[in-house]
């Protein structure tokens, strides 16, 4: 089950990349939902858009790119570490 949606980076295939709504899934154990300040993007990014693959791996469904980002912490995971709170 979905609760929600954000704008993102996806990649469909060699020179086919979109900027869509993409549905957020709850965080499963493990995981904490942040809200992204900032993103980049690095080389792998690139090879996916330019090439639709990265070495051996082929891009075969489509895939949100950026992984390099900074934000804020806005739900920790339920069984993870306390993080320190964000200042207002």
């Amino acid at each position: 089950m979905t609760t929600n949606s954000t704008t993102a980076v996806v990649a469909h295939g060699a020179g086919d990349l979109r900027v869509e709504r993409v549905d957020v899934r709850p965080p499963a154990p493990g995981e904490a939902v942040v809200a992204v300040a900032y993103g980049g993007i690095c080389g792998s990014d690139l090879h996916y858009w330019q090439h639709g693959a990265v070495g051996e791996s082929v891009l075969r469904t489509p895939m949100v790119l950026g992984h390099e980002v900074v934000g804020t912490v806005v739900r920790e995971a339920a069984d993870g570490p306390d993080l320190p709170k964000a200042r207002r």
